[in-house]
């Protein structure tokens, strides 16, 4: 009888034998696909990459399958599929894309433009100055030439056939430059010569202005008719040279400006609403025109406006 038992108990432990190596087969055949021998249940991983049966704790390696989201999957491939739910694709733009989106538009950046700087102000014309004075006898010479024209106090003449007497060229050129001069010689010494575009040449008692008074130095202006006999001003900038366009005399620009000026004859430049002509008297010596007295200006500043 013992020896039937044991006999009937061999073929049944060899069969359990063969269970039990094909439940390992399968479960390492399923550990190899990425599944486990048990459904459903999850699988735990090493820090060496295998992963233990939950039923058997028996270790296999896996092989990483693309796709799979496994660790040893390479770089930059997709996510894992999450448990249970649908794939999600990270977002990620590619460098290219980067550069595209934000890149500066072709061709030369456009020029920066300036603001666009004001309109200056309108700036006066500015006024012509020219000084004006009686030139004398004595301190000119040239050869003598006649002169006819109206004698001391005779009425309403014009242009006169009177001879005067014979004077210098040079100083006759100066009295018809600056409208009159002082004789020195000749029986009308001490006497003006003057002259006039329109009514030539004439002798009187002194240089008068239109209401027939003497001009004073340094006082009396000419003016063009629109300012009236009678205005005042004084000069605030002499202006420049009209020749050379440099600035006046510092010391002849100071006497100017400090004087008082008061129109009282029209200016011999006709039309020219923004020149005078100032009064200095008469000339003191030889050369004295091409000393610094004399001025022809532009650009000086008066309190005319």
């Amino acid at each position: 009888m013992r020896e039937r038992a044991m006999s009937d108990e061999r073929p049944t432990m060899g069969v359990r034998r063969g269970l039990a190596v094909a439940l390992l087969l399968l479960s390492s055949g399923a550990a190899a696909c990425g599944g486990s021998a048990t459904t459903g249940a999850p699988q735990a991983r090493s820090s060496s990459g295998s992963t233990h049966g939950p039923a058997t704790g028996a270790e296999s390696s896996t092989v990483p399958v693309p796709g799979s989201g496994s660790p040893g999957a390479a770089p930059g491939s997709p996510a894992a599929t999450p448990s249970g739910g649908a794939a999600t694709a990270a977002p990620a733009a590619s460098a290219g894309a980067t550069r595209t989106a934000g890149a500066a538009p072709t061709g030369p950046p456009p020029a920066a433009t300036a603001p666009s700087a004001p309109a200056p102000a309108p700036v006066a014309a500015g006024w012509a100055l020219t000084t004006v004075y009686t030139a004398v006898e004595s301190f000119h010479g040239g050869a003598p030439q006649p002169v006819t024209g109206c004698p001391p106090g005779a009425d309403e003449c014009s242009n006169g056939s009177v001879a005067l007497g014979s004077y210098p060229g040079d100083f006759l050129d100066a009295v018809r430059s600056q409208g009159a001069g002082r004789l020195t010689s000749g029986k009308y010494a001490g006497r003006y010569l003057t002259w006039d575009a329109d009514s030539g040449y004439a002798v009187d008692a002194a240089v008068l202005d239109a209401s027939e008074k003497p001009m004073q130095p340094f006082v009396s202006a000419g003016a063009d008719p629109s300012i009236a006999l009678g205005t005042t001003f004084t000069v605030l900038d002499c202006g420049v040279d009209r020749v050379s366009g440099h600035p006046v005399d510092p010391g002849v620009c100071a006497r100017i400006r400090a004087a008082t000026w008061v129109v009282r004859a029209p200016t011999r430049q006709a039309g020219d609403r923004h020149a005078l002509e100032l009064y200095i008297g008469e000339e003191d010596g030889p050369g004295f025109a091409a000393g610094p007295l004399p001025v022809h200006t532009l650009s000086a500043r008066t309190t005319l406006g």
